[in-house]
Parts: structure tokens; C-alpha cells; sequence
């Protein structure tokens, strides 16, 4: 696991109502614990990712980059359909400037969060990718089109 997919992991932990007992908190333990030879205890989880803690408040600042990403059109409120064509037409959501923090690497795709993701699935990934289509968000999908096509 990266250093990117640890920290998708512990903000996907941050989002839920009980982040120190929800699936991710088992998925990050899993994990962590043989690294550590200890394991992380429910407390231990609460400190580090539920309201409060530093992983908390990156997923708030992420999440509400997504938000005022006006390419996204989420006015005020995450909608999943907008949220998944604005990924697979124009990776607005992994490359975002609104919602990407700053000195973090943008990404092209969400199969760099998931090894569970064989390959790149959006059209945005090969546009942007200097390895593959190696142009602007100019040439991908825009919102529009992208929710036309895939919503």
C-alpha cells in the first residue's frame, strides 16, 4: 500500500458516523496492526480519525474542495451521479485543483486508491496521462458531456 492509499483509506475511516468500528477501521487495522505488532484499539482509532482529529479535518477540506469545484456543479451538496461522471469523463475528482491538498500529487485515476481496480476506468486518466494521451482537461469530458454519456 502507498502512502496515497493509506491516507484514502483513513479518510474514507473519517467519513463514517463510527470510524473507529466501521469496515475501514478493519481494513486499516489489518494492515496496520502487523507493521506495528500492536493492535489499534477503538480508541485509538477514534483519536485519529473521528471529529477532532487530523484526518477529519482533511476529509472536510476535501471535501468541501469538491464542492466548490464549479467544473463539478455539486452546489452545497455531494450528488454521486455528478461525483462518478465527472470522475470517468474528466477525472475531476482525482484532479481536481479545488479538492486536491496542496504539495499532494494530483492523480489521474481512482485505480491508483485501489489495488482492487485493475485498470484506469476513466476517459479523463488516458486524456490527461503524459504516458497516454498526454493532453489538457480541454480534450477530456466536461461535465455536461460526461454526464450524458455515463450517468
Amino acid at each position: 500500500m502507498n502512502s496515497l492509499k493509506g491516507l484514502s483509506q483513513w479518510m474514507i475511516a473519517a467519513q463514517e458516523r463510527s470510524p473507529a468500528t466501521s469496515a475501514m477501521a478493519t481494513t486499516i487495522k489489518t494492515y496496520f496492526n502487523p507493521l506495528i505488532g500492536m493492535d489499534l484499539s477503538s480508541s485509538q482509532l477514534t483519536l485519529m480519525c473521528d471529529s477532532g482529529s487530523m484526518m477529519k479535518m482533511i476529509y472536510l477540506q476535501v471535501n468541501f474542495g469538491l464542492i466548490k469545484d464549479p467544473s463539478l456543479n455539486l452546489h452545497n451538496k455531494i450528488e454521486m451521479d455528478k461525483l462518478i461522471s465527472a470522475q470517468l469523463g474528466f477525472s475531476g475528482v482525482t484532479h481536481s485543483e479545488q479538492a486536491n491538498l496542496s504539495g499532494v500529487t494530483r492523480l489521474y485515476s481512482v485505480a491508483e486508491l485501489s489495488d482492487e481496480i485493475p485498470y484506469a476506468p476513466e476517459f479523463g486518466a488516458y486524456v490527461l496521462d503524459p504516458a497516454r494521451g498526454n493532453s489538457t482537461v480541454d480534450m477530456a469530458l466536461g461535465g455536461t458531456a460526461s454526464t450524458k454519456d455515463f450517468v
